[in-house]
């Protein structure tokens, strides 16, 4: 890892040290949440060594208002409470961390049944799919406040960053989507595109404001048709098997 080479780097003493000291607080940490104190679950755990570790401190410092700053910490505390979850039904060892891991990351630790060419639909954040490449692309929630997020997102620039990962992402088919409108506090209201989104030249990107590819009637029977029979056909299989 580059950044435990961090005098190769030229990176001075007093920085260098913060960055040891920061990896060796990681590498303690799994030990210290499983078999630390057995009178508190790991969620617990977890949280109270993300708050020595200053973690709360710094998103106070980078929320704009205390509102802010407890939505944010909201999400860690429900991931710590999905920790629980997943420890209460796998165990409380580092097995199970590593696939509570993957798990978060929205992909499945390899196997060998996993190494066949079939073809699979995977759902991956833009984080999980770095340095990976497919045939097709379905970028979902092109819109803002979730592209730029609209707490999460303070900063424009990583976020065009993220948004241009998921884009170069697909080899052959790239399908960018958005919502018209999304249920807000009990109530539909509508939604802006993502900035990005309208940053695309127009002549690289072919728009259907109608929701879906304009077809005709025949067309579009027969489409159905298809995939109803490969739907009975897959069935089929199942039961035989």
């Amino acid at each position: 890892m580059a950044a435990r080479n961090w005098r190769a780097a030229g990176i001075t003493e007093k920085i260098g040290e913060n960055i040891d000291s920061f990896f060796r607080t990681l590498d303690r940490l799994p030990d210290e949440i499983l078999r630390g104190d057995q009178t508190k679950s790991v969620g617990d755990t977890l949280l109270a060594k993300l708050r020595e570790m200053g973690y709360r401190d710094h998103l106070m410092q980078t929320s704009k208002d205390m509102q802010a700053l407890d939505k944010r910490w909201v999400i860690v505390e429900i991931f710590c409470r999905v920790l629980d979850a997943f420890v209460a039904k796998g165990g409380r060892d580092e097995k199970t961390l590593h696939e509570f891991i993957d798990a978060m990351e929205l992909r499945d630790a390899e196997t060998d049944e996993d190494k066949d060419k079939t073809p699979k639909v995977q759902l991956l954040t833009l984080h999980a799919c770095k340095g990976l490449e497919f045939p097709c692309v379905i970028f979902i929630g092109c819109e803002e406040d979730l592209i730029p997020h609209k707490t999460l997102g303070s900063d424009v620039s990583e976020e065009r960053r993220l948004f241009y990962v998921g884009v170069t992402r697909a080899k052959e088919h790239l399908i960018l989507t958005r919502a018209r409108a999304r249920k807000r506090y009990g109530r539909f209201a509508p939604v802006a595109p993502s900035r990005f989104l309208l940053e695309i030249p127009p002549n690289m990107i072919s728009a259907f404001e109608s929701g879906f590819r304009p077809v005709g009637e025949d067309q579009r029977k027969n489409m159905l048709a298809d995939l109803f029979k490969k739907l009975e056909t897959n069935a089929a299989n199942q039961k035989i098997e």
